[in-house]
């Protein structure tokens, strides 16, 4: 007999979004590309997980992948274009998610991104 034990609706992903927020300074396109989608998912409907990204400094990671995108265009990959247009489209919903309250968790990622220097 199996026994399932029973998982919180509401389990806190905080130090696996911190890892992810890591490999954003991957030069592998196709891992930051994944990485940008799971932070795109996790950052659409989780106050926790917006509190969560804030706290580790996502809106300043997600500005510096912006930033160096086109550094994978060094990369021999025949759709790396698509992956750098991917991982843009990510990176600005994700800033939205983020950004989009007037919260404190909003107003954080706000001034994190009127602080970020190019």
């Amino acid at each position: 007999m199996i026994v399932l034990t029973t998982l919180t609706a509401f389990q806190d992903i905080g130090s696996t979004i911190a890892s992810v927020l890591q490999l954003m300074g991957a030069h592998d396109p196709i891992l930051v590309n994944h990485g940008t989608a799971f932070l795109l998912n996790v950052s659409a409907n989780s106050i926790r997980n917006k509190v969560s990204m804030v706290a580790a400094h996502a809106p300043d990671t997600l500005l510096s992948v912006l930033n160096h995108r086109d550094n994978y265009l060094t990369i021999p990959l025949a759709n790396v274009r698509q992956l750098i247009a991917s991982i843009t489209d990510n990176v600005l919903i994700c800033l939205t998610n983020l950004t989009r309250n007037h919260d404190e968790c909003g107003r954080n990622a706000c001034i994190q991104v009127a602080k970020y220097s190019y």
